[in-house]
């Protein structure tokens, strides 16, 4: 080796021990990829904002653009907050209490729209929407009381009305809504009294409190949260609360009574819409029944057509007649009701009676077997049972015949008492009474 080539080792030997050690590849490859990963998340998000910037700025003007007035949707809408008076168990318009009575069905086709449409009529509203609460059809007069709530012209209101009458739907009662809503309370036309009807939430109780009496006692529940009691004495001093989990919600003095058209109870019969036949209606034709109307005609001196209504037909095994209850009149004279019995001889009246004042039975005394007579007592089908007392001796029970149709065996001229007793056979409050009659026969 030269001198030279001695001096050019010295001079890179020098060069290189003056120099850093090169770093780690690999750690120089995860720092780039790193520094390569912050730099695309921070243009991501500088493009997220922009893109956010843009919509905010477009989105006004896409709406200036295509709205057509401040009713339009937005792309976002705010639920509203809620009111400070509601209430799980307040009435809520927009979520309104479920149904809850007898079937809405029972009203019969078309009621309830015939309901809105008079509603309509006498609040003088153009759009009237209804939804029923509670409904049931009360039995003393067969007419069905339904509580709803309606929105009439964008006015929230509640109400009660009762259908079927002469007229049309009968409004009871037609209110605002209040609000907080925690009861409606409606004080009804009942059999004898009036009856406090209120309706509530589903999971409340509802309790009465009776003449101003600091103790409350829980309603006849009719349904979940809908009770009802009598109106005994003055109801203006009666009071009603609404629980829920034994707290109080809500209370406030018993309504006065609605008022109403008298309606007479289904025990009563009406001859323009009477009692349903009872018995076997096929032993006796139509042929007959003009044939007997026919006869009652002319032993009554009448020219002219007449309109007969059998109200019970049955076969008397004694003679095989067969045995008829019927209304009959002429033209719009007034009606009568007899029995008579259609034998070989033709037809054999018995009794005949002409309706002036409203009855709830129809009572014959007939032949009877053997020189005994018989006791017959019609009146409505929902009748719960007849007793008849003989020369003041204790009540007995009269046979059933039909529904509402009640027979027994008398001494012929015996002397006594019958009574028709309502639908739960209570004896201290019976339908209709009266003597027992004499034997009656018209030939």
């Amino acid at each position: 080796m030269t001198p030279i080539d001695d001096e050019l080792r010295a001079a890179l030997q020098g060069r290189a021990s003056a120099l850093a050690p090169s770093p780690d590849p690999l750690a120089g490859i995860e720092r780039r990829a790193k520094r390569i990963q912050r730099t695309r998340l921070g243009a991501a998000v500088a493009a997220s904002a922009l893109a956010v910037t843009a919509i905010a700025v477009a989105v006004p003007t896409l709406q200036d653009a295509t709205s057509s007035g401040p009713d339009a949707p937005q792309f976002a809408t705010t639920p509203p907050s809620p009111s400070p008076s509601a209430s799980p168990y307040a009435l809520d318009p927009a979520r309104p209490w479920a149904y809850r009575g007898d079937d809405l069905s029972l009203l019969g086709p078309g009621t309830l729209a015939t309901i809105e449409t008079e509603l309509g009529v006498k609040r003088g509203a153009s759009d009237v929407e209804l939804t029923p609460l509670w409904g049931q059809v009360y039995e003393p007069s067969q007419q069905f009381t339904l509580v709803y709530l309606a929105e009439v012209d964008g006015e929230l209101r509640w109400g009660v009305s009762q259908t079927p009458t002469e007229s049309g739907p009968e409004f009871l009662v037609d209110e605002e809504l209040p609000d907080p809503a925690y009861a409606l309370a409606a004080a009804l036309p009942g059999d004898e009294v009036g009856r406090l009807v209120v309706v509530a939430a589903p999971q409340t109780t509802v309790e009465d409190g009776p003449d101003g009496a600091s103790e409350f006692t829980e309603m006849l529940e009719l349904e979940n949260g809908v009770g009802t009691i009598a109106l005994e004495g003055d109801p203006t001093t009666d009071s009603y609360r609404v629980l829920a989990n034994g707290r109080e919600l809500h209370r406030d003095s018993a309504p006065a009574v609605a008022a109403s058209t008298p309606v007479e109870p289904v025990t009563v019969l009406d001859p323009e819409n009477p009692w349903e036949v009872r018995g076997d209606p096929s032993l006796v034709t139509a042929g007959q029944l003009e044939a007997l109307g026919e006869d009652w005609a002319t032993r009554n001196g009448i020219d002219a057509l007449v309109e007969i209504r059998p109200l019970f037909v049955q076969r008397w095994e004694v003679d095989a007649g067969i045995e008829v209850v019927y209304l009959v009149r002429s033209g719009d004279g007034p009606w009568t009701w007899g029995v008579a019995s259609l034998g070989e001889g033709g037809w054999w009246w018995y009794a005949e009676n002409e309706i002036t004042d409203p009855v709830s039975a129809l009572v014959a005394t007939l032949p009877g077997d053997e020189g005994s007579e018989r006791l017959l007592v019609v009146g409505a089908p929902s009748t719960g049972g007849a007793v008849r007392s003989e020369g003041g001796g204790d009540d007995e029970p009269m046979d059933d015949l039909a529904p509402g149709v009640f027979v027994t065996t008398v001494a012929p001229g015996a002397e006594g008492y019958w009574k028709l007793l309502d639908g739960d056979g209570d004896l201290d409050r019976p339908v209709a009474e009266g003597d027992v009659p004499p034997f009656q026969n018209a030939g």
